[in-house]
């Protein structure tokens, strides 16, 4: 009987804008991977590859029209971390009334959309999650 070995990789990073910055405008003699990086993020869940990063929304606007950064966001996945779901242009959180897009959440609480559903969103809550200045 043959085995089937399956390998997942995850690509965590800790600021996606800081990352596409170092992607997109490498510093001097550093060898350019924007193609190479846009490719794996858009091919990357066939070969089991996924990439996890944090996103200031404030950021968003120097993303925006990045291949890489498309490709990352087309997938529709993720938690949205402190509410303020207005500011997430990459969920659909329609369904919510205003009051609840506009609400914040203490830190270490997250909204995840449900897929086609319009009674609401998932709350996630992660365990000793502290609010740092980094």
């Amino acid at each position: 009987m043959q085995k089937i070995i399956l390998l997942l990789i995850f690509v965590f990073i800790a600021d996606l804008h800081e990352f596409m910055e170092s992607v997109y405008q490498p510093e001097e003699d550093v060898i350019k991977i924007g193609p190479f990086v846009e490719n794996v993020m858009e091919k990357g869940s066939l070969h089991n590859i996924y990439f996890i990063a944090a996103v200031d929304t404030k950021d968003i606007s120097f993303m925006r029209g990045s291949r890489a950064y498309e490709a990352m966001i087309s997938y529709h996945t993720g938690i949205q971390l402190g509410g303020n779901a207005m500011e997430a242009a990459y969920f659909d959180f329609s369904h919510l009334t205003y009051t609840e897009q506009n609400k914040g959440y203490k830190a270490g609480i997250g909204m995840i959309p449900r897929d086609n559903d319009e009674s609401g969103v998932e709350k996630v809550i992660i365990p000793q999650y502290r609010k740092r200045d980094v």
